[in-house]
């Protein structure tokens, strides 16, 4: 069950995460494994989560031992699965057939020939995931997802999500997806959000899937972030006067809030760093008063939440928007809908601009581990130094050699040892 299971304790990378899928896949490498995985899968959301419309993507040839099992058997398995489960439960459910990063083009094509040749048995669409591959080029796959989309295949792909927001735009560019998977770096982007926006693409955002993967843990740090904004709109609500809901919505509280989330997630940041730093100066038995001079300094804490708050930056402008439209509308007649209008657009564009700050801030987050990786990597190749066993170790293994030489008769003492111990 370890082997397949994501525990929360536990601070895994990305790789590690996916690799819990090698042990799933082999467990599924069979037809009768297939047919009833996407049957449970499928009629389980229905039972404990009142799922009516799901979407289950796989890749077949994981699940085919390297072609030890025939891949339309595979396949079939799936489908039937899937037919037990529409006609059990009142629900919509198709297929989408996963091409792999680390596959090579011959076989991520074949997948793509397989999903062409059963989308009127329940495949709806193809994807691409999986590790990482230095060799692998979104750009690469323009003609086979050309041809998917002819096929009348949906096509959604992961990028964003291990990768920085140049990924989402390659495959915006030259994959035009109806959905990206993840997606979350397209946040560090201005320009890219806005073209996704214009072609209507959807990002498949998991909340828990994210939160799995982060080194340190801020999901309670977000709850409480959200939780706040949803105070403001209901102190706003509560408020009578217009001076009051003007204050209770305004800069200061809302860069209040921003200000603490930073704040406590620098914090958590940096004390994660030093339990690190522990551990490894622990590990290679790195001297006490060492340790302390490898912990971080209150200055250190300091950058650390200074780059935290960068991704805020679009936040700010925001304010600043949000501040000039609530200074009018104060001012401003019953009758003077435009001045509203503005304010409450403005309101809503803080709201916006506090979501993407949030999640640049967790890819902030994700950086700073990597910006502290030399560091440790330093202390962990700590070695003593091996200066007090030539200086003072061996002189002294030889002294006692040779007392011993001498009390065992073997060697002659000098005239001064030999008067002091009676000889």
């Amino acid at each position: 069950v370890d082997l397949i299971t994501v525990r929360k304790q536990a601070k895994k990378s990305f790789e590690d995460f996916l690799a819990l899928y090698h042990w799933t896949e082999l467990v599924q490498s069979s037809p009768l494994a297939v047919e009833q995985s996407v049957y449970h899968v499928v009629g389980g959301a229905y039972r404990k989560a009142n799922i009516t419309t799901l979407e289950l993507r796989y890749n077949p040839m994981k699940r085919n031992r390297g072609g030890e099992r025939d891949l339309d058997h595979i396949i079939m398995a799936s489908i039937r699965g899937l037919d037990r489960a529409l006609l059990e439960y009142p629900v919509k459910a198709g297929l989408i057939f996963c091409l792999d990063r680390t596959f090579d083009q011959t076989l991520n094509a074949i997948i793509l020939e397989k999903a062409i040749a059963y989308r009127h048995r329940g495949v709806v669409g193809i994807d691409i995931a999986g590790g990482k591959n230095p060799d692998f080029r979104y750009r690469d796959y323009t003609a086979l997802f050309k041809k998917a989309r002819k096929a009348g295949l949906g096509v959604t792909v992961h990028a964003g999500e291990d990768d920085d927001w140049e990924s989402v735009d390659e495959v915006l560019q030259y994959l035009e997806p109806d959905r990206i998977g993840h997606g979350i770096h397209a946040a560090r982007n201005a320009a890219l959000c806005k073209r996704l926006a214009e072609r209507g693409v959807l990002l498949e955002i998991c909340p828990v899937c994210r939160w799995e993967n982060d080194w340190v843990q801020l999901d309670d740090i977000r709850e409480e972030l959200a939780t706040r904004v949803l105070e403001l709109g209901g102190e706003g609500r509560a408020a009578a006067a217009r001076e009051a809901i003007l204050e209770t919505t305004g800069r200061a509280a809302w860069s209040s809030a921003w200000d603490r989330a930073v704040r406590r997630a620098a914090g958590r940041v940096a004390d994660a760093l030093d339990a690190e730093i522990t551990r490894t100066a622990r590990a290679v038995r790195l001297p006490r008063r060492r340790l302390r001079r490898h912990l971080l300094t209150n200055a250190e804490r300091r950058a650390i939440a200074a780059r935290l708050g960068t991704g805020g930056g679009t936040f700010v402008v925001a304010l600043d928007a949000l501040e000039a439209a609530a200074a009018h509308v104060a001012d401003a007649s019953v009758l003077e809908k435009d001045a509203h209008a503005a304010w409450q657009e403005a309101l809503r564009t803080v709201a916006r601009r506090l979501e993407a700050g949030w999640l640049a801030l967790e890819t902030e987050v994700e950086e700073e581990h990597g910006r502290w990786g030399s560091e440790l990597e330093a202390l962990a190749a700590w070695r003593p130094s091996l200066w007090p066993i030539f200086v003072v170790w061996v002189p002294l293994a030889v002294l006692l050699l040779w007392l011993g030489l001498i009390l065992g008769g073997y060697v002659p003492a000098p005239a001064w040892l030999a008067a002091r111990l009676g000889f």
